[in-house]
């Protein structure tokens, strides 16, 4: 079992967050659950190496199979996916501008498409050589050097707002926009839209969905903690705030939400995004 980001080479930091194997094994006949997949700030190209996921992109659609690579921007809302028992799956976690350089601004807002459309054939050359790896160390390395091959081409982005989205996602405590504005050298209506056309979001809706994701990954790490401690650490003004925010992205308040989550395959598998 695995679920664990792993870092790029060096050379593909800084347009690449991270890697995430997601490998699970369960015994047949073992009862599965969908995983409450939460927003999360994150443009993704995911590979399905093994049998695909199915997924319900809000609580009422009909389940849709995903496909082998598919590119994904920002989700706002919660999904269900409906994992297989042998399933493996690998992602790679792009920084905003690394999505930019890449994908010429396929902002993708609540949308996933097939990676081919994009990318060309070229990704179904990948997706086997994938697929035949031998071990997680030799995906590592295959998509290392398939994207450093990718961004080698490309020409660098240097201005100093591109480093804004990446600045949001690693403060440890969110910080005002008029902060990010002064450092980004534009004007607060330039920020705007130049973040918009960058990440699909608003600079407002954007440090919502890390600072939810931040709370999500906290309460795994540190489940014992109680509601209003967390709401606390993390800028709510009480356990109210942080009631509605949860209840805008999944559906469920912040205990209704953990009581279905746990039921999950990565809850059930015993690990957890952290």
């Amino acid at each position: 079992m695995l679920l664990d980001p792993i870092q790029p080479c060096e050379y593909l930091s800084n347009w690449i967050r991270c890697y995430r194997i997601i490998h699970f094994n369960f015994e047949e006949g073992a009862p599965l659950h969908p995983k409450l997949y939460t927003p999360r700030p994150e443009f993704c190209l995911q590979f399905h190496l093994r049998d695909a996921e199915s997924i319900q992109y809000n609580y009422t659609a009909a389940k849709e199979r995903s496909f082998n690579v598919s590119l994904s921007g920002h989700y706002t809302n919660t999904q269900l996916r409906y994992v297989p028992k042998h399933f493996l799956s690998v992602q790679v976690v792009f920084h905003p501008e690394g999505w930019r350089m890449l994908f010429n601004n396929e902002t993708l807002l609540d949308q996933t498409i097939e990676a081919s459309l994009v990318l060309g054939s070229s990704v179904n050359s990948l997706y086997d050589e994938l697929a035949n790896s031998l071990s997680y160390q030799d995906i590592v390395s295959v998509l290392n050097k398939y994207l450093s091959i990718r961004f080698s081409k490309l020409k660098t982005i240097d201005h100093p707002f591109f480093a804004i989205p990446r600045l949001m996602l690693g403060h440890s405590t969110t910080r005002s926009i008029d902060w990010y504005v002064k450092n980004a050298y534009y004007s607060n209506r330039q920020f705007e839209r130049k973040f918009k056309d960058l990440t699909g979001l608003s600079p407002k809706e954007y440090l919502r969905i890390v600072r939810f994701d931040r709370v999500f990954r906290w309460r795994n790490k540190y489940p014992n903690e109680d509601w209003l401690s967390t709401a606390l650490e993390f800028g709510f003004h009480d356990y109210q705030h942080l009631s509605k925010e949860f209840k805008e992205f999944t559906g469920y308040s912040p205990t209704q939400f953990e009581s279905v989550d746990e039921n999950g395959p990565d809850s059930i598998a015993g690990i957890a995004e952290v």
